[in-house]
């Protein structure tokens, strides 16, 4: 049976910026990953969420692809 780690941190920055490159919002990305938006907004803010919810979030992301012109936008601005 694999640890379930009792809870981690997302990077905030990390999340903000893959939810602006697939043009998602916070509310998108709870209901892809079947959370509830306080839920994403608890983790958004620095706190813990378990493995399985992140786990649910990372494969939402996965499953939308990033918008190419998003994407370009910005490595522009981070250049």
């Amino acid at each position: 049976m694999p640890h379930i780690v009792s809870g981690v941190r997302l990077d905030a920055a990390r999340l903000e910026y893959e939810l602006v490159r697939r043009g998602w919002d916070a509310a998108d990305l709870a209901r892809a990953a079947g959370v509830s938006q306080g839920t994403l907004s608890s983790a958004r803010q620095g706190r813990r969420i378990n493995q399985r919810t992140l786990i649910r979030l990372a494969t939402a992301l996965s499953s939308q692809p990033v918008v190419p012109e998003v994407e370009i936008l910005l490595q522009a601005k981070s250049a």
